[in-house]
């Protein structure tokens, strides 16, 4: 399913229940019913009443996940605009913030405390308001390096981390901010985007302009890293999956216009891929308790991505490969899972939990023929591949 809007879409954030879905974009903020795959509906268009229409422009969104009528808006102006959707329609703009020389660019509620809310600044800086109370409770600033993204730890309430341009990822708390709890160096560049996995505990993902995600796990002492994913672009965007806990998706910043899911167990290649847009991928996420997710782009498009209809690389490639030597000998690996298919015996897939990430090989053995002017070959120091299709 495909719904398209007349402007770009810049960011996206589902409602507790999955069933709605706020499209923030320049010029307009929209709820949208995204309960039927096969039809999108369009509830609202929050528009600002009184206020000035720079407030309609947004750059960043999040849906307070306890209080299920509250929306969290980073505006086209620098401000935090918070909006009701219990209030009339003419002006659901409950409360502006203003942040003090500040520009804010990225918003997020903590997932249980619905008063918590962080803002990245275009200035270098955190925010953290309590929105109990009528100014922020603290700003920490970065120290001149640009803060790209900053998530609510899930196993904590008083833990978050933020990401920046140094390629560095810190830890606070929001009890005592004067310094992090912990800092160290993620990337070779700038840190994108940083997601904390719902189903395990302390471990995050991190994605960054160097083409790489880092999979963490968060130690009181020292983090420490656990896997890596090289991809094919710089990473934009990374979000866990929330029924699986090995499957992060990703999108490329500018140049690819997909999205990969990877299986941390099979880093080496994407689970599935969508290759459903055609512009730059702006954001996207999962749709809760379920394994589809929904997509925006550049050019206004706003696409339903379900798991079913993915592109699996895995399935069209060769389970085995062929070498042969200069003397006559070849090598020969195959996946032993593709024998037993082969051969009528019960195997796994991937899906039911095992780790694929290790075949089993064979290998070398020697050949029952010999090449023909094998000696040939030998003495022009050339090699035999031979190459293999899955049909």
């Amino acid at each position: 399913m495909k719904i398209q809007f007349d402007c770009q879409i810049n960011a996206l954030s589902f409602n507790s229940r999955g069933n709605r879905l706020a499209v923030a974009g320049k010029n307009f903020l929209k709820i949208v019913d995204v309960s039927d795959e096969k039809n999108f509906k369009e509830l609202h268009n929050l528009k600002v009443g009184d206020q000035p229409r720079s407030l309609a422009s947004s750059l960043d969104v999040c849906w307070n996940k306890v209080e299920v009528n509250r929306i969290a808006t980073a505006t086209g102006n620098g401000y935090i605009a918070l909006w009701n959707l219990s209030r009339p329609e003419v002006n659901r703009v409950e409360r502006i913030i203003r942040p003090k020389n500040q520009y804010a660019m990225k918003v997020c509620f903590h997932h249980s405390k619905p008063n918590y809310l962080l803002s990245a600044t275009r200035d270098d800086c955190v925010l953290f308001l309590d929105l109990r109370q009528e100014r922020s409770v603290f700003m920490f600033e970065n120290g001149g390096a640009h803060v790209r993204d900053v998530k609510f730890a899930y196993n904590s309430h008083v833990l978050f981390a933020l990401a920046d341009d140094n390629g560095m990822v810190k830890f606070l708390d929001v009890r005592k901010p004067a310094k992090p709890v912990q800092l160290f160096t993620a990337h070779g560049g700038p840190v994108l985007s940083l997601d904390f996995n719902p189903l395990v505990e302390n471990i995050f993902a991190t994605g960054g302009r160097d083409k790489i995600i880092q999979i963490w796990e968060y130690q009181s002492t020292k983090t420490k890293l656990e896997d890596s994913i090289v991809t094919s672009a710089p990473v934009g965007q990374i979000h866990w999956n929330p029924l699986k806990r090995t499957q992060i998706a990703s999108s490329a910043l500018t140049t690819d216009f997909e999205i990969q899911v990877w299986d941390i167990r099979r880093p080496c290649l994407p689970y599935a891929v969508f290759f459903e847009h055609t512009s730059s991928v702006k954001g996207f996420q999962w749709k809760p308790n379920s394994d589809s997710l929904l997509s925006a782009s550049t050019n206004g498009s706003l696409i339903w991505n379900n798991a079913k209809n993915a592109y699996q690389p895995c399935r069209h490639i060769s389970p085995v490969a062929i070498n042969f030597s200069i003397n006559g000998n070849f090598l020969y690996v195959y996946d032993s899972h593709f024998l037993n298919k082969k051969l009528g015996v019960a195997s796994s897939t991937a899906d039911d939990g095992e780790d694929r990430s290790s075949s089993y090989f064979v290998g070398p053995r020697k050949s029952c023929f010999r090449l023909l002017n094998s000696q040939f070959y030998k003495n022009k120091k050339t090699y035999v591949i031979i190459n293999t299709w899955k049909m």
